[in-house]
């Protein structure tokens, strides 16, 4: 009895882990809500509110390497302060796009993060329908030793299948269980002499408190209601 007990447990495991590779790799997600995932990025406004957009081109090859179904950069500039900010958004299974994040790719390409590990942030969004609307970051700053100048890059990343942007500390199992996933880089060139006043929400969070109804109505059918700034932490 105990070893057809040790059996049964044993096959449940690979059984388990089998689903668990099948639904990372593909085998039996659904390709079709794959594609639809990839074809709503062409929802993303080019403009909106102050923001002014311009498409960024990407390699083909690039994106195979990633083993993503699509990849999107665009950078938004302000008419008013003419401050950039550049979005990323991986689009593709959780199995390859919950890792790779910026702590770990950014220090590949020659830059040092500035933390030792990275920071998380939330967002007030607000609320809908009388439930809070609170994003996640993670985020982190970089900078290239080599660099002529001192200039840095502030990075903050997030990760949704549903229109609730999270930073879990495991994305890998976080998202296990998802068929499509998108992951959300905001970057933007960091003076190491930028100082915030106290309570002043980090501008690129507050370029993401914009940005996000933006993409919840592009890329999951979510109304675009009103937001506000109530900065929960800052940089």
């Amino acid at each position: 009895m105990v070893r057809i007990i040790s059996l049964v447990i044993a096959l449940v495991i690979i059984i388990g882990t089998g689903i668990v590779h099948g639904n990372y790799a593909g085998r039996w997600g659904a390709a079709d809500a794959l594609i639809l995932a990839a074809e709503k990025i062409d929802n993303i406004p080019m403009d909106f509110g102050d923001w002014k957009g311009r498409d960024r081109k990407i390699d083909p090859e690039d994106t195979k390497r990633a083993q993503a179904e699509r990849i999107f950069a665009r950078e938004y500039i302000n008419e008013k302060t003419r401050m950039a900010m550049s979005v990323l958004i991986v689009c593709g299974r959780p199995g390859t796009v919950s890792v790779h994040t910026p702590d770990i790719c950014f220090q590949g390409q020659g830059r040092i993060m500035m933390s030792a590990v990275p920071e998380t942030v939330t967002v007030d969004l607000g609320e809908e329908s009388g439930k809070p609307l609170v994003e996640e970051f993670q985020t982190a700053d970089f900078h290239r030793p080599d660099a002529a100048n001192r200039e840095q890059q502030r990075v903050y990343w997030t990760w949704s299948t549903d229109g609730t942007w999270v930073a879990p500390s495991n994305p890998r199992v976080e998202f296990i269980w998802n068929n499509t996933l998108y992951k959300l880089y905001i970057v933007r060139s960091v003076s190491p002499l930028e100082e915030l006043k106290e309570g002043e929400l980090d501008p690129s969070l507050q370029f993401a408190e914009q940005l996000i109804p933006v993409l919840n109505k592009a890329l999951f059918d979510l109304p675009s209601g009103e937001t506000k700034a109530a900065p929960v932490a800052a940089k």
